[in-house]
């Protein structure tokens, strides 16, 4: 006797994790008849009269969403992705399921970890964003009850619309996606930042009290005014990529996207493995009666970190930006006095004749000295 028995995981969401936004998936299993049959048995399947419109279907006139997980007899896992009903006239005949085998099946844990997200470029992001964007100016069609808003992780593992239904009720939902993301290097090859391109997508529906565009539009203007009043390192732009909807089995979704683009300066100590001595110009002496010229005294030697770019290299410290007027610039994070001197790594000492900082917004990037070469022969 032939058997259509499989197990239908039916997916709920839980708790939501503070470091991806997303919630917790729980599973309600239970039993269903479902007839699963790839889309190259369509002879036989209209011969049952069912039409395969996807590559693997699950025919089943039992209760099935978007997001639940179907297993088999033989174990086998596969993934709801979209449900479409079947009627005729005003009587329900059956659901056509599109499902996706999951090859290596495993759970997500509840929670997203405690050891990835200090340096994670979206928590980062995701914070900045809830922390600074105004959520009384975030409200629904009355303009005075704010909306319910959730920041989270881009390309969530379970279908988004399930968050703007009972039990979670959400409004809008603020996704921050992986960015593109390209090192700043100095001019001696060490990353001075990273520039990231940061995709954000807003998403809300149609809902009582709620129209979905009016709210992307106050959420927009929310976003350029956070920018302009707390602007990221060196801010540089931000760009709408688009509007538009999305269409699953409950509901359409609308949405707007945009990219953020902007600098984080380097937390990485920079010059470990370049070290100079540095001699602190201590103070000026007697007047030489002849030449007119001060004695001086320094300091003693002390370790620092700094890399030395002689101006051979002037075409590599030109294409970066550098301007080299000196026999050799020094890159250091370390302050450092004009008519100091130090000792190079490769034995060649240098009199400090400028010291000039540069900084990203109010965070300081590194002090750019200009060396002049001291004959010691």
């Amino acid at each position: 006797m032939l058997d259509a028995s499989v197990t239908r995981r039916q997916l709920s969401l839980g708790v939501i994790d503070i470091i991806s936004g997303w919630p917790e998936l729980l599973w309600i299993e239970s039993t269903i008849d479902m007839f699963i049959q790839p889309k190259s048995k369509a002879q036989e399947l209209k011969s049952a009269g069912l039409i395969a419109k996807y590559d693997l279907n699950g025919f089943t006139s039992d209760p099935c969403s978007e997001g639940d997980v179907i297993v088999d007899s033989a174990g086998n896992y596969f993934g709801v992705h979209e449900v479409d009903e079947t009627w005729i006239l005003n009587s329900f005949m059956y659901r056509t399921c599109e499902l996706v085998k999951q090859e290596m099946h495993a759970d997500r844990p509840a929670t997203y970890g405690s050891d990835a997200w200090a340096s994670d470029p979206r928590y980062l992001l995701k914070v900045w964003l809830r922390t600074n964007m105004t959520g009384t100016n975030i409200t629904e069609d009355d303009g005075v009850t704010p909306a319910e808003v959730l920041y989270q992780f881009g390309e969530p593992d379970y279908p988004l619309p399930k968050m703007f239904l009972a039990p979670k009720n959400v409004d809008l939902i603020v996704s921050v996606c992986t960015p593109e993301m390209q090192n700043l290097l100095g001019p001696d090859y060490y990353p001075l930042g990273y520039t990231s391109r940061v995709p954000i997508k807003f998403y809300a529906v149609n809902k009582t009290g709620i129209t979905a565009d009016n709210l992307l539009s106050k959420v927009e203007a929310e976003l350029r005014s956070t920018l302009e009043t707390h602007p990221i390192g060196l801010r540089r732009s931000l760009q709408r990529q688009k509007t538009g909807d999305r269409t699953t089995t409950n509901q359409t979704v609308n949405e707007v996207d945009f990219i953020l683009t902007c600098t984080d300066v380097a937390t990485v100590t920079r010059f470990a493995t370049n070290n100079v001595t540095y001699y602190a110009l201590a103070a000026l002496g007697a007047e030489d009666a002849t030449t007119g010229i001060y004695t001086v005294s320094y300091a003693a030697g002390s370790t620092m970190q700094m890399s030395v770019v002689p101006k051979s290299t002037g075409q590599l410290l030109t294409t970066l930006g550098v301007h080299c007027k000196y026999d050799a610039v020094g890159i250091t994070n370390t302050l450092v006095t004009e008519g100091s001197q130090i000792d190079a790594p490769d034995g060649k000492r240098y009199l400090i004749q400028s010291v000039t900082p540069y900084y990203a917004a109010s965070t300081l990037l590194n002090y750019e000295v200009g060396l002049t070469k001291i004959d010691l022969t």
